[in-house]
């Protein structure tokens, strides 16, 4: 299975951060409380992501891969996956 692993510390405003690709047009919407809950947002060419820190420096990894992660995630703070289908 293919795996790319990045690592990143971003900087977060308003407790959120965005990851686009250059063809992305606007800001996600935060439209349904399962959003707020997972603290995620996906939108064509456009990942939001929610945090509980504000104005300050985070750690990140994306990973992109070609099917569901077996690892046990137990270890990490918060844990999301999507689809980004074709964007």
């Amino acid at each position: 299975m293919l795996r790319r692993q990045f690592k990143y510390n971003v900087f977060t405003c308003f407790k959120q951060f965005y990851l686009q690709d250059e063809k992305a047009e606007d800001y996600p919407l935060w439209a349904i409380d399962e959003d707020y809950e997972r603290l995620l947002s996906v939108d064509p060419g456009i990942i939001s992501v929610g945090t509980i820190s504000d104005n300050k420096m985070v750690s990140v990894i994306v990973e992109i891969a070609g099917g569901k992660a077996d690892e046990d995630m137990s270890v990490w703070d918060q844990v999301n996956e999507c689809t980004l289908g074709n964007i």
